[in-house]
Formats: C-alpha cells, structure tokens, sequence
C-alpha cells in the first residue's frame, strides 16, 4: 500500500511542498504562527485546508509511488521463442513482470498463410511441463503472417527452459522450401527472470 519515496520522483517534491503549505496554513490558522491574524472561521478555513494539504501530500509522498512502481512491474513483456533462441538477451524478464510467450509463421501470401494456419498445431512446454496451447490467441499479422500469444503469467526467479514443437498435418510447402507432415524442429528459449 505505501512506496518507498524517492528524490528522484517529481512526486515527491510535489509531495514535500504540499506538506509544507499544510503545515504552514494549520498552525497560522490555529493561530500558533502570529503571522496572520484570523477571526474564528478564516482559522478554520485555514486549518482545515492545511490539513487536506498536509493528507494530499503524504499520498504523494507514500502512496502514489506505490501504485507507480505496481503499474510498471505489472506491464506485460512478450518473448518471441524464435527471437529468444535466436538471441538469449531477449528472453531476460524483470522479475514480477506478466510474461506473454508469441510464436509465428510467415510465408508467400494469405492463401499460403491460411494453409499452415490449418495444418499445424503445437506442443508447449515449459520446464518439462506441458502448458494448454489452446487458450493461445491467434493474430493475423498481415497478408502473409500468422503469430500465436500465450499469456503465461508472472514466473519466479531463475532460469526456465520453454520448448516448442509444430505439428504439420500434411506436407507444407512454399518460397522458403518444403517442411514434411509431422513433427517440426523444436524450438527452444530459456527465460531468465531476473
């Protein structure tokens, strides 16, 4: 519930200075600071506005950094597996980040596109695990790509191996060359939640 301030936060200053005010108003219209001299309600107009002062700027100070940095942890990161296997600095996820896996396939045209869309299914597995491919979200890229998201939440520290594997109904066939029915080459990434 409450952040840790920090002066490198504009909140905090902002927080600071209202805190100041408040303190300011409260005891000149307490009339402890003999600086202005109120009748009975401009005192109370004047502590009363210090005090919300005072409250406005301990939530800035403490609570809204809070739900700053619970904001940016919980922004989600995609990994491509391909890219990840291709280059392992790409599957490094900040601890306690939402973790959205994504895989695809690009080939000539829609007609090609909509063919491996039909034909393949995959098998996913996380750590040794096999993970429900099914709740995967199909996205059509354009006129020639198709990419798969997985979301598979927050994972805890360490390092975590994901393996997929297509599985072609039928031959599959375009520019790039022919992939037999069956079993495709398994891709692997290793996630390290840091």
């Amino acid at each position: 519930m409450f952040g840790t301030p920090s002066f490198e936060s504009p909140l905090t200053y902002f927080g600071v200075l209202l805190v100041t005010i408040g303190i300011y108003l409260t005891l000149s219209g307490l009339g402890i600071l003999k600086i202005e001299k109120y009748s009975s309600p401009e005192g109370v107009k004047s502590w009363g506005s210090g005090l919300l002062l005072i409250l406005l700027g301990f939530a800035a100070i403490f609570i809204l950094p809070a739900y700053v940095e619970t904001s940016a942890a919980s922004k989600e990161q995609e990994v491509s597996i391909l890219g990840c296997q291709n280059n392992p600095n790409s599957g490094i996820v900040k601890s306690g980040t939402p973790i959205i896996l994504v895989w695809g396939w690009s080939t000539d045209d829609e007609v090609k596109r909509d063919e491996v869309i039909s034909i393949s299914s995959f098998v996913l597995e996380m750590d040794g695990q096999a993970k429900d491919v099914g709740k995967a979200q199909q996205v059509l890229k354009s006129t020639n790509s198709v990419f798969w998201r997985l979301p598979i939440g927050v994972l805890p520290s360490g390092i975590h191996e994901v393996r997929l594997t297509r599985i072609f109904s039928k031959e599959f066939s375009d520019s790039e060359g022919t992939s037999p029915a069956g079993r495709q080459e398994t891709e692997i990434c290793e996630l390290t939640i840091q």
